[in-house]
């Protein structure tokens, strides 16, 4: 028996995913399930790039709007929700395309988790408040001391990503690489047709640019102000990533709009070179430029005339 087919349409941030996908659903009858790490939350949605009511209206997306900011969201229950979302898309006889850069929630997804113990939220906590007690990089340190390997695919600024690989060692005392070579990554419940899109350095850098003075001028300090009087803290996770940390900043006169700015713009760009590091480390898919979207509809349809 045939596996479903999904497409996945993947790329560092603010290479024109959402747009081309949009165009692409509509072609081909689909639904989108998101497959990004802030677009979870409600009540953020200028800062997260999120689709807008239109693009929303012209086909329908899911996992987006999931949990509140302050609510812990991991990749093992992104999985469970995107499975469950593609089986329902799929059940009504629509196509399934997965959208997003989170090469950790595609990996989900496509190939499945590790046995690793589930989050313990406390346990986190203490390891944050020892980073606070003992100085920035002290967890990365640790990690490298009790999982090189897996630190060597972790960035250094990556909490969330650390904070798991120490988690997993702490709460079983054998390195998460351990146990993820033991995995493999074997499962495979779906046949997939990857897109990945790039555009050249300076020019995905320019798109940032522009891309976080339109959020100002659409109302992202607003969006943020109103967040912060809705009760949630600067300081949740949700609230600490690229764009909502330096607006915070901004509105508690620690740093000036146009250092906001600057900043969003510096850290955004530091995230596509990250993501597309990711990206590159499985060199079996093809990448394409979005502009090519006669070539990419026609790879598409090559892919689901094999069903």
């Amino acid at each position: 028996m045939s596996k479903p087919q999904i497409v996945v349409i993947t790329g560092p941030t603010a290479v024109g995913k959402t747009s081309l996908a949009v165009g692409l659903a509509q072609h081909f009858q689909a639904e989108i399930v998101s497959a990004d790490t802030r677009q979870i939350f409600r009540h953020m949605d200028i800062g997260t790039a999120k689709p807008t009511k239109p693009e929303q209206a012209k086909t329908r997306h899911h996992v987006i709007d999931v949990v509140a900011p302050d609510q812990n969201f991991d990749v093992a229950r992104y999985g469970k929700m995107a499975r469950q979302a593609i089986s329902d898309i799929l059940f009504r006889e629509r196509r399934a395309f997965v959208v997003g850069g989170a090469g950790l929630y595609i990996r989900c997804l496509t190939h499945g988790l590790f046995g690793g113990p589930p989050a313990n939220y406390t346990l986190r906590e203490e390891l944050k408040r020892k980073e606070e007690t003992q100085g920035a990089g002290f967890l990365f340190d640790w990690l490298q001391r009790v999982d090189d390997k897996a630190a060597q695919h972790i960035h250094c600024n990556d909490k969330m990503r650390i904070l798991r690989a120490l988690e997993v060692w702490l709460l079983t005392g054998t390195p998460m690489s351990v146990l993820q070579d033991a995995h493999s990554f074997q499962e495979q419940p779906y046949e997939v047709l990857y897109i990945r899109l790039n555009r050249s350095r300076d020019e995905l850098c320019n798109r940032i640019a522009k891309r976080c003075f339109s959020m100002v001028r659409e109302g992202f300090v607003e969006e943020v102000r109103k967040l912060l009087g809705m009760g949630y803290s600067q300081e949740l996770p949700a609230l600490r990533t690229i764009g909502y940390a330096q607006i915070s900043e901004m509105l508690n006169g620690n740093i000036t709009l146009e250092d906001a700015i600057e900043i969003t713009v510096r850290q955004t760009c530091r995230l596509a070179k990250r993501q597309m590091t990711w990206l590159r480390s499985d060199r079996v898919h093809q990448w394409y430029e979005p502009s090519l979207q006669g070539k990419i509809v026609d790879t598409m349809e090559r892919f689901f005339d094999r069903s």
